[in-house]
């Protein structure tokens, strides 16, 4: 009878610590390093700190309020710096770059 309290507690115990794994891994994770609003194009004029609104070459860009070193990362592999124009490059959005004229 105390070899299978031993079973219960040895599973229960792998158990818990299965859940712990997926509770706590995803929060565990190597996110990077973050960077400011400054720091995306450090060139570029604030217009809202509280909004992520910058601008830069006659371009405003609207970054939303995080992750900015993978905004910053889409800005160059689209060089977006590059297109001609009065351009408003709206970058808030998860899948979607958003660009209008001014």
């Amino acid at each position: 009878m105390t070899v299978k309290y031993i079973i219960m507690v040895i599973i229960l115990f792998l158990l818990i610590l299965f859940i712990v794994q997926f509770i706590l891994s995803p929060s565990m994770k190597d996110k990077g390093q973050c960077i400011t609003l400054k720091e995306v194009l450090p060139e570029a004029q604030i217009i809202s700190e509280s909004e992520g609104i910058i601008e830069y070459g006659g371009k405003k860009f609207i970054l939303g309020q995080n992750d900015f070193k993978r905004k910053k990362e889409i800005i160059y592999k689209l060089d977006l710096l590059k297109l001609p124009g009065h351009l408003e490059i709206d970058l808030r959005f998860d899948r979607q770059v958003i660009v209008r004229k001014r």
